[in-house]
């Protein structure tokens, strides 16, 4: 992204300050801290329906509804994960503290293969499902993907974002505005804020 325009108003950042949510996320943080892979059906399971539910993008919404829901997960979403090469693209981003410009395009990939793989399964865009999914496998490397994010850091950065065909270029043009903002808080401000309490900023505007 080439100079962004970025308009950030300081106050917002006591949005950023702990909050009643902390302690429902923190146990999803825990969850896929100790449960990182996808080779056991039930840990695969747990992840995908707690984040999912717990952020109203859950998997079972899709166009094929054969199967009642635990029906779905056991039968469709955990196997299709377990036989998906999503752990060979997170261990790429093990080690990785935070977001860089050398570590960005194996983010992007990651995040548009697992859209991928649950749209091979529901039919739909599943891209803020993914985000939220990797977040909590790897804190510091995903942003948090929905419209009302993106609807407010639409007011605060303000660019063109060129994508290539190997990320989902929706959440692509997010993750380099969210980057970019994150970027301008920590020269600007001098705090270096975590892809969660930026998303908690977004959601409060």
């Amino acid at each position: 992204m080439n100079n962004p325009k970025i308009s950030f108003d300081g106050r917002y950042l006591k949005y950023a300050k702990r909050n009643a949510w902390d302690l429902a996320n923190q146990v999803l943080y825990d969850l896929c801290a100790k449960f990182p892979h996808h080779n056991n059906k039930s840990e695969v399971m747990a992840k995908v329906m707690l984040i999912g539910r717990s952020y109203a993008a859950s998997i079972e919404r899709r166009k094929n509804k054969k199967n009642n829901y635990d029906d779905f997960y056991e039968d469709v979403v955990a196997p299709t994960l377990k036989k998906s090469k999503l752990d060979r693209y997170l261990s790429k981003l093990n080690g990785e503290k935070r977001v860089s410009e050398s570590n960005i395009k194996t983010i992007l990939e990651t995040h548009k293969y697992l859209v991928d793989l649950f749209q091979s399964i529901t039919k739909l865009d599943k891209r803020s499902l993914a985000s939220k999914y990797l977040h909590f496998h790897y804190p510091n490397l995903f942003y948090l993907y929905d419209s009302r994010a993106a609807k407010s850091l639409s007011k605060f950065v303000r660019s063109k974002t060129n994508t290539d065909s190997s990320c989902d270029s929706t959440y692509g043009s997010f993750f380099r505005r969210a980057y970019e903002l994150q970027k301008h808080i920590k020269n600007k401000y001098k705090q270096s804020l975590s892809p969660r309490e930026l998303d908690k900023i977004l959601l409060w505007v």
